[in-house]
């Protein structure tokens, strides 16, 4: 099989090498699975720069890539649960990590990390790149969602990072279930994209949100959700009304803290902070076939960027997200 294998910090070209690798062996409860389209992640990217990680550095060198979606080929152990050339979508457990990951024509991962979304090629009513897509955004948008923020009907929500993957999700996601979303984005030109997304106002982001959101809810939010990540959780929490819940998740701001946190005077009374962080990927965490419906259904938009073919192309690709380029999820069909 193809395996792109990172050897090196720096830039895509010099650091990555194209293998030609046997193909795995799944071990007792492992899954083997042919992929046929790989999501690419801002946190592979960040792996590649060097940049720094709570989790730690990933040990070097390694096949990058925490998610996928492909065939059943096979499943020592647990062959009931995941029948050969069913559908399955897998993600996190130590992939890229801990553990080659999915930038490969095939993978290894955990039973507990891969989910099976259909019987056959022809049942699962979605394209491989809409479901290369998927997996991590559709996670971490319902976590960040219902798990942290538990959003409900009537509530004020406002989504930062808008214009994100995770944030159009999240924007579908958060109107299925009665929220009036307010979305922000730091590009003007995104605002009628994320109108079509669902979003009931938008806001031009220019790192001081307090009166814009304010012009449309006086006494704040009820939710935020902030994907730009810790430089702007302060700004976020001051969104709030009272008795308001902030979630920053992602770190599209660049830093993953918050500079100079005081909580005494960062922490207005009566508002809260939390945040979401998953490392594990069931169907315990997300409900995943009420959340492809809705995709199916359209009441759900993902944001699709560039699309590529071939494990090669994943070096083209890593050029592009990291000139912010992609337009949205990067996705390579393999």
């Amino acid at each position: 099989m193809k395996s792109l294998t990172l050897t090196k910090l720096g830039d895509a070209a010099s650091s990555f090498k194209l293998e030609d690798r046997p193909v795995p062996t799944a071990q007792q409860n492992e899954v083997l699975i042919h992929i046929r389209a790989i999501g690419l992640n801002h946190a592979e990217l960040s792996t590649r720069l060097g940049e720094p990680n709570p989790m730690g550095p990933v040990p070097l060198p390694r096949t990058l890539g925490i998610e996928c979606v492909g065939l059943v080929s096979a499943a020592p152990g647990c062959e009931d649960e995941f029948p050969s050339g069913s559908i399955v979508i897998a993600a996190l457990g130590g992939l890229g990590r801990e553990r080659e990951g999915t930038y490969a024509e095939f993978c290894v991962a955990p039973k507990e990390n891969c989910i099976v979304v259909a019987a056959s090629e022809g049942e699962v009513g979605l394209s491989w790149e809409v479901l290369g897509a998927v997996p991590v955004m559709l996670q971490t948008a319902w976590g960040c969602l219902f798990r942290s923020l538990k959003v409900v009907e009537g509530d004020a929500l406002l989504v930062r990072g808008a214009g994100s993957g995770v944030g159009m999700a999240a924007i579908g996601l958060a109107k299925g279930a009665g929220a009036t979303v307010v979305a922000s984005t730091r590009a003007e030109a995104k605002m009628e994209v994320l109108f079509d997304a669902g979003a009931d106002h938008v806001v031009v982001d220019d790192g001081k949100l307090q009166e814009k959101i304010q012009a449309h809810f006086p006494k704040g939010v009820d939710k935020a959700l902030d994907l730009v990540g810790a430089v702007t959780a302060p700004d976020s929490i001051r969104c709030l009304a009272d008795g308001g819940v902030c979630c920053s998740a992602g770190t599209l701001g660049g830093s993953w803290s918050i500079p100079n946190f005081v909580p005494n005077f960062m922490l207005p009374i009566g508002r809260y902070l939390t945040s979401y962080g998953e490392r594990t990927f069931t169907g315990k965490n997300t409900p995943w076939s009420e959340v492809l419906g809705s995709l199916r259904d359209g009441k759900v938009k993902i944001k699709m960027g560039r699309v590529f073919r071939g494990v090669e192309s994943i070096v083209e690709a890593h050029e592009v997200m990291e000139r912010n380029e992609a337009g949205g999820k990067v996705v390579v069909l393999v």
